[in-house]
C-alpha cells in the first residue's frame, strides 16, 4: 500500500470516528435532551425564572408567595418569611413539569376534571402562567392537567402534581432566628433568677468573655453550642391564635436570648424567647414579631440557665496522643509522706513504676485528663485553711503530664490537683496557675485516680498467677539414702 492510499484510509477512519462521535454519541445525548424538552409543559421556563406563585393549600386557603432579591416571602394568607427549600421545590416542579402523554383533541374540560378556575398561577420571566389540575386518569398513576387553554390535555405522573399540594405551615420559615455565627459579637441570656452577658474577644474570635454578672473567661464551647442550637432551632408548628395562658408564659419566659451582630459595617439584633412548656409543647417567640412558634418541650434543656454553665472551667486541655510521660503524686495525710507513680510511653505501651498499671487504664486516664472540665465553681479563690479543708493544701493527688507533638518532647502539658471526694458535690480540684477552685463530677473518679488506694484497686495490673510446681517425672529413681518402702526386699 502506497503512502497516498494509507493517508486516504486514515482520513476515512478519522471521518468515520467523527461521525460516530457527533451523531451516535453526542447526537444521541442531544436527541434525548430534545425529547425530554418536548415533554415539558412550560417549555423554556427554568426554576430560577419563577418569581411568584399562588395556589390552594391542603387546608383550602389561598396561598401566595413572591421572590424579591432572591428571598421568598409569603404574602397571603399571612405575611411571613417563606421556607426557601419548599418554595424552590414548588418553583422547580412548575418549571420542569412534563407529560407522559398528550391528548391533542380532548373532550370537554369537565370530562377530565379541568373545569373551573386554575389551581396554580405563577409568574416566570415576567409572564403570567396558569396550571389546571384535574382528575386521576383511569389507567396508570397519572393526572390530567391543562394550561390556560382547554387543549391539549396533558397526562402527568401523579407524584409530580402531588408536590404542589402543600400546607401553610410547610411553606413557612421554621427557623426562629437567622444569623451568621461569625457575625455575633455579643450574647445576652436571661432566665428566671439570673442572666449573663458574653462578649466575643476582638483579638481572638474563638474566645469569649463573661462580663456580667462578673468578669471571667467564658467557656467557648458552651457559647459555640448555644449559637449552634439557636441557629438550628426549628419550629414544629405555629400557634396563630394563642390563648391568654400561652401569651402569659411568653411574657415571663423560661429563657430569653438576645444576640448582637456586626458585619460589613452593619449591626443587627436577634431575639428568641422560650416560654414554660405545657406537656410536650414549648411556646416560643422568634424572628417574626407577634408570631408564636411551637417547639418540642425537650429543646428547653439545650439552653443553659446558670452562670457556672457559661464560665470557663478548663482544668486541662491537650492532645492525649501527644502525652509522653506522666507523674501521679499521692500525699498521705497520716505521715505527710508522698508516693509518686511515674509512666513513660514506649511505643504503643506504657512503662510505669513502682506500680504496674494497665495500659488501657492509663490511656483512658489521659483521654479524660486531655479535656478535663470542672462541673461547677466551688469558689473564686480560697485561703490555705479553706483549701486544706477540701484536701487541696497540700493536694491529696497531683497529676502532671508531659510531652508534645515531636517524638521525645517533654514540655508540661497539664497539671491538676485533686482533693476530697464528696458524694454530693463531687471531687475538689484546681490548677496551680489559677485561684479558682472547682468541683469535678463524681463519675470522673472512674477514669482518674483520686487516691493511692483507688489507683491500686482500679488501675493496677493484676499480678501474674504463680506457676504450678512441675510434677515429678514418671519413673524417677528414689534417692540412694531413702528408706526402702514397707514390704520391699532388702538389697
Amino acid at each position: 500500500m502506497n503512502l497516498r492510499a494509507t493517508a486516504l484510509l486514515a482520513l476515512a477512519v478519522a471521518a468515520l470516528g467523527a461521525f460516530v462521535w457527533l451523531y451516535e454519541i453526542r447526537g444521541a445525548e442531544e436527541r434525548a435532551e430534545e425529547k425530554e424538552a418536548a415533554k415539558r409543559i412550560f417549555r423554556g421556563v427554568e426554576a430560577d425564572d419563577v418569581t411568584a406563585f399562588a395556589l390552594r393549600t391542603k387546608e383550602g386557603q389561598a396561598l401566595r408567595l413572591e421572590k424579591t432579591e432572591g428571598v421568598w416571602r409569603i404574602l397571603e394568607p399571612i405575611a411571613f418569611p417563606a421556607d426557601a427549600t419548599n418554595a424552590e421545590s414548588v418553583a422547580s416542579t412548575l418549571a420542569s413539569l412534563r407529560s407522559e402523554a398528550v391528548i391533542e383533541d380532548p373532550g370537554p374540560p369537565a370530562e377530565y376534571g379541568l373545569e373551573g378556575e386554575p389551581d396554580v398561577r405563577f409568574r416566570a420571566d415576567g409572564e403570567e402562567r396558569v396550571l389546571r389540575i384535574g382528575d386521576a386518569s383511569p389507567v396508570g398513576s397519572n393526572t390530567y392537567v391543562a394550561t390556560a387553554e382547554d387543549r391539549p390535555v396533558y397526562v402527568v405522573a401523579h407524584y409530580r402534581t402531588m408536590s404542589l399540594e402543600r400546607t401553610l405551615d410547610e411553606m413557612r420559615e421554621k427557623r426562629l432566628a437567622r444569623f451568621e455565627r461569625d457575625a455575633v459579637v455579643e450574647a445576652r441570656v436571661r432566665w428566671k433568677g439570673g442572666a449573663v452577658r458574653l462578649v466575643r474577644d476582638e483579638q481572638d474570635p474563638e474566645a469569649w468573655r463573661l462580663v456580667e454578672p462578673l468578669e471571667a473567661a467564658a467557656d467557648a464551647r458552651t457559647v459555640s453550642k448555644l449559637l449552634s442550637d439557636l441557629e438550628f432551632l426549628r419550629a414544629t408548628g405555629f400557634d396563630d391564635q394563642p390563648s391568654e395562658e400561652v401569651l402569659a408564659r411568653l411574657e415571663t419566659p423560661e429563657v430569653a436570648i438576645e444576640l448582637r451582630t456586626k458585619a460589613d459595617g452593619k449591626e443587627g439584633a436577634v431575639r428568641v424567647a422560650l416560654g414554660a412548656p405545657e406537656g410536650t409543647d414549648l411556646p416560643a417567640r422568634g424572628e417574626v414579631e407577634g408570631a408564636v412558634y411551637e417547639l418540642p418541650a425537650g429543646r428547653l434543656a439545650d439552653f443553659p440557665r446558670s452562670v457556672d454553665a457559661y464560665r470557663d472551667k478548663t482544668l486541662a486541655r491537650f492532645i492525649d496522643t501527644e502525652a509522653r510521660r506522666f507523674e501521679i503524686a499521692f500525699h498521705a495525710e497520716s505521715d505527710g509522706q508522698s508516693h509518686v507513680v511515674t509512666g513513660t510511653r514506649e511505643g504503643d505501651a506504657w512503662k510505669t513504676s513502682p506500680e504496674t498499671l494497665e495500659a488501657e487504664k492509663v490511656d483512658a486516664m489521659l483521654r479524660e485528663l486531655s479535656g478535663l472540665d470542672g462541673k461547677s465553681v466551688a469558689a473564686e479563690s480560697m485561703g490555705a485553711a479553706e483549701r486544706a479543708k477540701l484536701g487541696l493544701e497540700p493536694p491529696r493527688v497531683v497529676l502532671r503530664v508531659f510531652g508534645g507533638p515531636e517524638e521525645g518532647a517533654d514540655a508540661p502539658l497539664a497539671e491538676v490537683q485533686l482533693g476530697v471526694v464528696d458524694p454530693a458535690r463531687g471531687i475538689a480540684a484546681r490548677r496551680p496557675d489559677r485561684e479558682t477552685v472547682y468541683w469535678l463530677a463524681p463519675e470522673r473518679a472512674d477514669e482518674i485516680p483520686t487516691s493511692l488506694e483507688a489507683l491500686r484497686t482500679r488501675f493496677a495490673k493484676a499480678p501474674e498467677p504463680a506457676a504450678e510446681p512441675a510434677a515429678a517425672e514418671a519413673g524417677a529413681e528414689p534417692a540412694k539414702d531413702a528408706a526402702p518402702r514397707e514390704g520391699a526386699a532388702a538389697p
